[in-house]
């Protein structure tokens, strides 16, 4: 028996129901059992849940290869993550990313397939060649800039996409973002609560959007309190432990800083270490607050105040916004802005 032939049978030799088949059983289109079976777009939970138990019962396999051959789609999305090989604490953030939007993604017909870049690679390359190259239906991306070229680059090919983080660009296009303003509002105004009257803030380079906004909130909650914005109590930095504790002695030897806001989890574990090593005592004569994206601060042995939002979260959110724009969803209806919790430190 040829391999075509084979294809159409189960297990004990009868012949595979098809799509139409299944869903002449369950007397639904051959649309809304599809949906149902991919990403569920615009079908109602009884319904995806009732096709699925029916499809298992009746031995329904999809025909993926067939369905590429008849739509031209390739049903792969393609994950192009920033990654710093930074030997500490590794690249967390950009795996749990992925796992969220796998995880996503397990029940709709999609694949992931990712690539991970450093600030010396040539990011723009690596997606050209995803696109030119007809290798996925759909891209997300991370560590977005505020003139992003792989932005501009996706917009002029009219390529479906989703970027965690904006741009200043003028043409709109699909984003997931943090309230980047509101979680260094949130940090900074935390400090100010406890007293802390000298806060330091540690952050990346401006060319990142997300580092223009949370300068922004930074200011305002400094304004808030009364306090005065100095330019003394700011330091830009890569992201790497070691750059951040760097940055962090420099800040707290030359300046009296009682406070500081720091942008992400690899920044906070560099301030702590820079703090122990200067014999400061973090908690009594200096208070942390950080953005973060897992409960690494409660393991850290000393408190920290932390602007959390979970990295698989987000990694979910990505990939069901690119879900609905490949689906038709106009860019209006695939932007997102989601605000962070602030956590206690429990100790």
């Amino acid at each position: 028996m040829d391999t075509d032939k084979r294809a159409l049978l189960n297990n004990s030799g009868k012949r595979r129901p098809s799509l139409k088949s299944l869903a002449a059983h369950l007397n639904l289109s051959v649309t809304t059992v599809s949906r149902a079976l991919g990403d569920g777009h615009r079908i109602g939970s009884t319904t995806i849940e009732r096709v699925k138990k029916a499809a298992v019962e009746m031995g329904y396999v999809r025909n993926l290869e067939g369905l590429k051959l008849r739509t031209g789609n390739t049903f792969v999305v393609f994950a192009l993550l920033g990654s710093e090989p930074d030997e500490v604490l590794g690249d967390s953030s950009a795996s749990r990313m992925l796992y969220g939007i796998h995880r996503q993604l397990e029940d709709s017909r999609y694949t992931v397939r990712a690539a991970s870049f450093s600030t010396k690679q040539n990011q723009l390359k690596i997606l050209s060649e995803i696109v030119e190259g007809g290798l996925a239906d759909g891209v997300l991306l991370d560590r977005i800039e505020a003139k992003d070229p792989r932005i501009a680059y996706l917009l002029d090919r009219d390529v479906p996409f989703v970027s965690y983080g904006q741009t200043l660009f003028n043409r709109p296009h699909p984003y997931l973002d943090l309230d980047n303003q509101y979680a260094a509002w949130q940090c900074t105004q935390a400090l100010i609560s406890r007293d802390a009257k000298r806060i330091g803030l540690i952050d990346p380079p401006l060319s990142y959007t997300f580092a223009g906004q949370r300068l922004g909130g930074y200011i305002q909650a400094l304004s808030e309190g009364g306090l005065a914005f100095d330019e003394r109590y700011i330091r830009r930095v890569e992201n790497s432990v070691e750059a951040a504790r760097s940055a962090a002695k420099d800040l707290l030897a030359s300046t009296d800083a009682d406070a500081v806001v720091c942008a992400n989890e690899i920044v906070m574990l560099g301030v702590v270490a820079a703090a122990k090593a200067l014999g400061r005592k973090i908690g009594h004569d200096l208070l942390i607050a950080s953005r973060a994206d897992t409960s690494l601060a409660e393991y850290m042995g000393v408190p920290v105040i932390c602007s959390t939002h979970s990295a698989i979260a987000a990694g979910g959110q990505l990939a069901q916004l690119l879900m609905n724009r490949l689906n038709g969803a106009p860019v209006e209806d695939c932007q997102k802005i989601v605000r962070t919790v602030l956590v206690e430190p429990t100790i």
